[in-house]
Formats: structure tokens, C-alpha cells, sequence
């Protein structure tokens, strides 16, 4: 039946490539339309940008995408000089407002602008802003290139992240999910959080597609693996091995479609990587989570509180430095989200009794052991 269907058709439309006669073309229609939206007139350096910026894959979309940029040029051009009309020469005349662009680009996008205000409300972590802000830099850039016809090299943007539990690792690996799915990176923003038992088989053959089922998972994201040195226990471990060879290959198969975080101890990731050059190499980016401070931490719990519609007496911030100066919690930010969790917990039950104020904490509220009664 399926061969007789076939046969009794008798016209097939065949889609080619456009020639570059018809790109010659298409060209044509697009500065046409800006000749009759604008009154000016252009000379043949438009027509070679035009040219440069075709992409064979999006063929006359790639094409309109340029017309509207110049559009916006133009209507910054007719903006600042009043000028509604003339000859307009690409090199002089309409060459990329690198400022510009890049201010319109962040004014165009509420998710960046979004994203950018969360992570500027993160307690610390001054250098790990420093380089998700260098990030977007390097995205914004490499736009500007590619629109004016300059090449644009891809880039490796798996990470390495380094420090203690609770320093903001995966607080900001949220965060960097979204803000690329922003900044057009990547495709979706999710963020697939594993550890080894979830890569790392039980029996021979079960690894290999076992990790290769969850970097599938990841397309479009990130995928942050926690923990990341205990993937390779030793050189006994072949399923561990097997992990990290199947991981590797899925970061060439799959390149530009997800990003790989690994995560963990500074000392224990260090000397995982150096145990795997070819892993290593694939991980340019090492940026460092130093632990909170005291005063660092008593501002995380006063960022808690306000997130859960709480807000914390003032007698609370000297006797809270003292306990996090006391306690040893290697800067650890859970040890703060626990505090004020219990805090709320505790207060519940003082409301109940006294009936005060709903949204208080007092320092009664925290469990602080014997440093709460020698601060006072």
C-alpha cells in the first residue's frame, strides 16, 4: 500500500539551498523596505554587511534580524542629529554604538535585569559576582562581534566551583541557570542537580547510560554535580572512570548545549582534576566561594527573615556576630537558614502565649546555647 501511495504521486516540491543569486536578492527586499520605512539612501557597503551577516541555517530570517538592527541605529541616528534624510554609508555611518547596543540590549530584557538584581542581593561572594559579571560581558561582546561581522570563537563555559558547604554554591548556580537562559546562553535555564550514586552505576554496563540519561537530562541548562571528586574514588574505581569518560564525551557531543558545574572541597577537587587531564582541561573557569564572615552571616539572617516576611530585632545583630564568632560553622550559610527557621518556630509558640508582634524575632526566638546570657 505504501509503495502504491508513493508512486501515484506525481509532484515533489525539493527544497535547495539559496543560491547566491537569491540571497542577492533577499538582500534587495530588505533595503528596499528600510529605503521606504527611512528617507535615505544607502551605497554598496550596506549591501556587503547584509552579506556577512547571512547564516545558511536561518537563511532570510538571519537577514531580517540584521534589518531591525539597523533600524534601531537609524533611530538613534535620527534621535541625536534630527536628521530624517541623506546618504547613509555603513562604515562611517552606521558602524554599531557598542554603548548603545549593549544598554538597549540590558533595557530590552526585564529577565536579565531580573536576574541581575538577585544576585547583587547575595550576602558577599564579591569575587564570584566579579565573574558572572565578566560573563556577561564576554556574551554581550561576542554579540557586538557577530553583528559586526567579526568572528566569534565559542568559548568553554563549564565551571569549576570551589569552596565549603553552604558558601552559596548552588544558591548561585540557580541563579547563573536563569541568567543565562537571559543573556540567550541557554536554551531553557534548568538546573539538574546530581551527585554520584545518581551517575554512577551498581553493576557492569549500567554507568555508561546511566549518565549518559541524565546529561541528555541537562540539554538546555546546567548540569551541577556536587560533591564532583568522589565521581573517581581511586583507580580502582572503574564505574567511576567510566563516569567521567562518558561525561567528557557528552561535553564534545553536545557542545554549547549545556553547561557542566562541578562542585566540592578545594583540596579534594583539586586533586581529582589533577588525576584526569583530559576532565580538566575541559574546565577553564575556576571560581572560588570563600567562607561568610561573622558579620557576613548575621546579614544572611536578616535576608532570610525578609524573604519569609519576618524582620529581626535589633538586639539580635551583636549577640548573633558573637555566637557565629563563637561557633565553628566554617561560614556555612545552612547554619544561618537554620537559626532563623528554628527562630520562627520558636517565635510561633511565644505569639501564641503573649500574643506580639507577628512578623518580630527576638533573640529569646534563637537557639544560641549559653552565649545569648553572656552577652547580656
Amino acid at each position: 500500500m505504501g509503495r502504491q501511495f508513493i508512486e501515484s504521486i506525481n509532484d515533489f516540491i525539493e527544497c535547495k539551498p539559496l543560491d547566491e543569486t537569491a540571497i542577492d536578492l533577499l538582500i534587495e527586499d530588505e533595503i528596499s523596505l528600510l529605503r521606504k520605512k527611512y528617507r535615505f539612501t544607502f551605497d554598496e557597503s550596506l549591501k556587503e554587511y547584509y552579506k556577512k551577516q547571512y547564516d545558511s541555517k536561518r537563511n532570510a530570517y538571519s537577514l531580517k534580524d540584521t534589518t531591525d538592527g539597523i533600524s534601531k541605529i537609524l533611530n538613534q541616528k535620527i534621535l541625536l542629529s534630527k536628521k530624517e534624510e541623506g546618504h547613509i554609508h555603513y562604515d562611517t555611518d552606521l558602524k554599531l554604538d557598542n554603548e548603545f547596543l549593549i544598554k538597549t540590549t540590558e533595557e530590552e530584557n526585564p529577565a536579565l535585569i531580573k536576574m541581575q538584581k538577585e544576585l547583587d542581593e547575595i550576602v558577599g561572594l564579591d569575587s564570584v559576582k566579579e565573574y558572572v559579571k565578566s560573563l556577561e560581558n564576554l556574551i554581550l561582546v561576542q554579540k557586538l562581534r557577530e553583528k559586526q561581522g567579526l568572528k566569534v570563537d565559542s568559548i568553554s563555559k563549564h565551571m569549576i566551583f570551589l569552596g565549603n558547604p553552604g558558601t552559596g554554591k548552588t544558591t548561585v548556580a540557580r541563579i547563573l541557570s536563569r541568567y543565562l537562559q537571559a543573556m540567550g546562553v541557554l536554551k531553557n535555564g534548568y538546573l539538574i542537580e546530581v551527585t554520584r550514586q545518581d551517575l554512577v552505576g551498581k553493576y557492569a554496563g549500567h554507568t555508561a547510560p546511566l549518565t549518559q540519561s541524565v546529561i541528555e537530562s541537562a540539554l538546555g541548562g546546567i548540569l551541577f554535580i556536587d560533591e564532583a571528586y568522589s565521581l573517581h574514588r581511586s583507580k580502582e574505581d572503574a564505574f567511576g572512570l567510566e563516569c567521567i569518560d562518558t561525561l567528557v564525551k557528552g561535553i564534545e557531543e553536545y557542545k554549547d548545549q549545556f553547561i557542566v558545574i562541578l562542585a566540592g572541597y578545594e583540596k579534594e577537587m583539586k586533586e581529582f582534576l589533577s588525576s584526569n587531564s583530559g576532565l580538566e582541561s575541559r574546565f577553564p573557569n575556576v571560581v572560588h566561594f570563600e567562607d561568610y564572615t561573622p558579620l557576613q552571616l548575621v546579614q544572611i539572617c536578616h535576608s532570610i527573615a525578609r524573604k519569609k516576611d519576618y524582620y529581626l530585632h535589633e538586639e539580635c545583630d551583636e549577640v548573633l556576630k558573637a555566637y557565629f564568632e563563637k561557633t565553628d560553622c566554617s561560614g556555612n550559610g545552612r547554619m544561618a537558614r537554620n537559626l532563623v527557621e528554628k527562630a520562627i518556630l520558636h517565635q510561633a509558640g511565644r505569639i501564641v502565649k503573649e500574643n506580639g508582634n507577628l512578623q518580630e524575632l527576638r533573640i529569646s526566638d534563637f537557639e544560641l546555647g549559653d552565649v545569648y546570657g553572656k552577652c547580656n
